[in-house]
């Protein structure tokens, strides 16, 4: 049996129900204890150990059923949780987190624990993905930039990058960001991996793993798809058998003005051209403007 403080929460064998989130989740992220979740109306709830905060509901109480993160109610696009901390991203492309604290994880230039979300140094927009691992975050920019802080092992000096976002570099086709405990990995669309680390003296260096057929990282490449329908693990697993069927589904979001559009039904369209790694696609929706 797990305790929460006074919450006595029993293990569970089979998959339970989580309280109040039965339907409208989009994607959830679960750290070292806790687990966040976020809905189709852009809110972030998330349950469990609060030691630092970092449940986001302005409390270090541990919870046993979801809470609202103060302040973002809505408007949030992506989640990620790391040890004992969280960040979203905002249709605005601005990243909040919240929680542990004690190696810059939350990127807002101190190194104190936060109980509610606080913005990161320097991405106030232009973020377009998040990823964190246990004491590092990065963000990859919509100019195909990457920015990661926090704690980076490079196995030797600990590598501390910072309480404010460093720039690890910029690279033309950056699709997806991937933090891993040593190190980033940055995909491009065609189907190539980068890994960012830092080097001698702290300097961040790129390392190409892959120069094409991956579709996606996990890890900070500790495992990676390939488009082949392979799953590849560098730690104690080598090359798992190619899956007899692989199909992923890849949820964005984008924002529309439509003021300009006059009273009446009007069909809206979406298309992506494709590229080396994923295929074309193309969606509609009806939309109406009332008076």
């Amino acid at each position: 049996m797990t305790v929460i403080e006074d919450n006595i929460c029993e293990d569970s064998s089979t998959p339970v129900s989580v309280p109040g989130l039965s339907t409208g989740v989009v994607a959830i992220a679960a750290g070292y204890g806790h687990t966040c979740a976020l809905t189709a109306t852009g809110a972030v709830r998330c349950w469990g150990l609060n030691w630092h905060g970092q449940l986001g509901d302005g409390t270090t109480t541990s919870r046993s059923v979801p809470v609202p993160v103060s302040g973002l109610s809505s408007g949030v696009v992506a989640i990620a949780t790391g040890d004992y901390y969280s960040c979203a991203l905002t249709i605005a492309g601005a990243v909040k987190c919240w929680g542990w604290n004690l190696y810059g994880q939350l990127g807002d230039g101190t190194l104190q624990d936060r109980h509610s979300p606080v913005s990161v140094s320097g991405l106030s927009s232009g973020v377009s993905a998040i990823s964190s691992a246990a004491l590092h975050s990065c963000a990859l920019t919509r100019a195909h930039g990457v920015k990661c802080w926090g704690k980076i092992s490079d196995g030797s000096s600990g590598g501390i990058v910072g309480s404010t976002p460093k720039d690890f570099g910029t690279f033309t086709g950056l699709v997806a960001i991937d933090a891993g405990n040593s190190r980033a990995c940055a995909l491009k669309g065609d189907g190539a991996l980068l890994c960012l680390k830092l080097g001698q003296g702290g300097v961040p260096i790129a390392e190409p793993i892959y120069t094409r057929g991956v579709v996606a990282s996990a890890g900070g490449s500790a495992c990676v798809s390939m488009a082949s329908g392979a799953v590849t693990c560098r730690l104690t697993c080598c090359n798992m058998p190619k899956l007899p069927s692989v199909t992923a589904l890849v949820r964005a979001r984008a924002s529309l003005l439509v003021n300009s559009l006059g009273v009446g039904t009007h069909t809206l369209r979406a298309t992506y051209s494709g590229d080396a790694a994923h295929s074309q696609s193309s969606g509609s929706r009806a939309q109406t403007i009332v008076p």
